[in-house]
């Protein structure tokens, strides 16, 4: 492909003054990200776990100087097996790209196999932070909850907040920069065809998530599996003991399952639905330059990213307000306090939704998929899906914590046997995925209704708001 430089593709078609604004709101948001994920970094880096910061206790039981190295010891141990399976993981990663890379140049054009690149090496760089902060949170939270409840929790926020935050604020300065310059560069006509291209950046993050999440999974079942069985049956070992392989390998799925696969899937699941939103809004008849005019297109096209990025100031807000709202001094206050946190983020994303699209859509209607919408259609979709969120997560707690009557049925079940533990909690399993569906299906049917597969897209980055 010729690279020549294109006057209208990418941002290039606003004005001075719009794409400053634009650039404001985009690069402003996602750089504050990354920043702040380096504050909390450098703060849970700070912790020490060592005797001299170790609680004081009277117990003849306790020895602290050798709890303290075995804490370390055993933390150490988990660490070096999640790092030395990611290392094995992202060689094969590394394979599959190149690969397919090259099967994909010559089926689309070199701008797609750049967002695809691009796309899947953000992807491992989210699932690589997740899992560095991870094995340094871990045994940090447990030493400052022996001190103090409260400061094994703000630990553990800390470093929650540097994935939540970095994975957001890199994915889009990339997208920005993949928008800015192959648009500029790559030679498109229009905006069309450019964001067919930048759809690539969707496929490169969601087929690492497959590696990452499913490769994670399948080594922790495995590997704890048998090494449980093997711990009891030939040595007596209890599950938890950290002496059974099987604890240290559950601790290393976790990690690199639930933390660095869970990284690089919200990354997939953040790139698809942002490049599916502005590939349907850049095909969109009624927001082309032609009927609203320069600026009031890129505003258009652009509203999918700053709903992301504007979220990445709220997450900001709701860390800030969290902290000062539900303080956590007991143990029961924690689930309180993560609710509190979910709350608080989708109250104060709604009404950011909702300026958000009166500043961003044309006032008048505007045809997208052969059909009329308006402004507020568009709100209506991705407050759907953020509320849809929130409901999802109150009935996934409802479902999966002790403090509510689910997984207490379960445990009194176990009581008569095994078995009817099993089949009970297969049937509450069953029963907890009634009010998602009824969300997902009320999000999409109306969303679809409203704004056609553009509404759907729209609700998806609504659900991922919280």
């Amino acid at each position: 492909m010729t690279l020549t430089a294109s006057p209208c593709a990418g941002l290039q078609c606003a004005s001075d003054s719009e794409q400053q604004v634009l650039n404001c709101l985009i690069v402003l948001p996602a750089v504050l990200g990354i920043l702040w994920s380096w504050k909390e970094w450098v703060a849970v880096a700070a912790v020490k776990v060592d005797v001299k910061n170790a609680p004081l206790t009277n117990s003849k039981d306790i020895d602290v100087a050798a709890t303290v190295d075995l804490m370390n010891k055993i933390s150490q141990t988990i660490s070096d097996g999640a790092m030395s399976f990611l290392f094995a993981e992202y060689k094969v990663m590394a394979i599959y790209v190149v690969l397919f890379s090259c099967i994909l140049y010559p089926m689309t054009n070199t701008s797609t196999t750049i967002s695809f690149v691009v796309g899947a090496l953000t992807s491992i760089l989210a699932g690589w932070i997740g899992m560095k902060i991870a094995v340094k949170t871990n045994v940090k939270t447990t030493f400052q909850c022996w001190n103090d409840l409260s400061l094994g929790y703000k630990v553990a926020i800390q470093g929650g907040s540097v994935m939540g935050l970095s994975l957001v604020a890199i994915g889009i300065l990339d997208l920005w920069l993949l928008i800015r310059y192959i648009g500029k560069y790559a030679g498109f006509e229009n905006d069309e065809p450019l964001y067919d291209a930048i759809a690539g950046y969707g496929l490169g993050g969601s087929s690492i998530a497959l590696f990452g999440r499913v490769g994670g999974g399948i080594y922790t079942k495995a590997a704890d599996v048998g090494a449980d069985l093997s711990g009891k049956n030939d040595y007596g070992l209890e599950e938890d003991d950290y002496r059974n392989p099987a604890c240290i390998a559950d601790n290393v799925g976790d990690n690199v399952g639930d933390i660095a696969g869970m990284g690089a899937d919200l990354f997939g699941s953040f790139a698809e639905s942002t490049c599916a939103a502005l590939v349907l809004a850049a095909a969109a008849d009624g927001l082309k330059a032609d009927k609203i005019g320069a600026d009031a297109h890129q505003r258009a096209l652009m509203y999918p990213v700053m709903i992301s990025s504007l979220g990445v100031v709220v997450g900001f807000l709701t860390l800030l307000i969290a902290s000062k709202v539900y303080p956590v001094k007991e143990q029961h206050q924690v689930e309180q306090a993560l609710k509190g946190v979910l709350n608080i983020s989708t109250v104060l994303m709604t009404p950011v939704v909702i300026v958000l699209s009166m500043m961003c859509l044309p006032e008048d209607d505007f045809i997208v998929e052969g059909r009329p919408v308006k402004w507020w259609y568009c709100c209506i979709s991705i407050v759907l899906g953020l509320w849809s969120g929130l409901i999802i997560g109150y009935v996934t707690e409802y479902y999966t914590s002790a403090s509510y009557t689910p997984v207490r049925e379960i445990a009194e079940t176990q009581k008569q046997s095994a078995a009817t533990g099993i089949i009970y909690g297969l049937a509450l399993g069953y029963l907890s995925c009634i009010v998602p569906v009824i969300c997902l299906g009320v999000t999409i049917l109306v969303s679809h209704s409203l704004c056609g597969m553009f509404g759907v897209a729209l609700g998806a980055l609504g659900m991922l708001g919280p």
